[in-house]
């Protein structure tokens, strides 16, 4: 696999990923749980995305 057939894998996944906790943090009742979970989650993808942008 070529290094750009690879960087576009990384992409297409951490976007797939991120339409995926959003769904789930849309199903999530709104309570201080949910909260700290949506904190954790969105903190996760922005440090995917920084880690990504990094390797490209």
């Amino acid at each position: 696999m070529s290094k750009e057939n690879r960087k576009y894998d990384l992409e297409e996944r951490l976007i797939d990923f991120a339409v995926q906790i959003i769904r789930t943090v849309e199903l999530l009742p709104m309570i201080n749980a949910s909260d700290e979970l949506i904190s954790i989650f969105v903190t996760s993808i922005r440090t995917s995305k920084q880690k990504a942008k990094k390797t490209s």
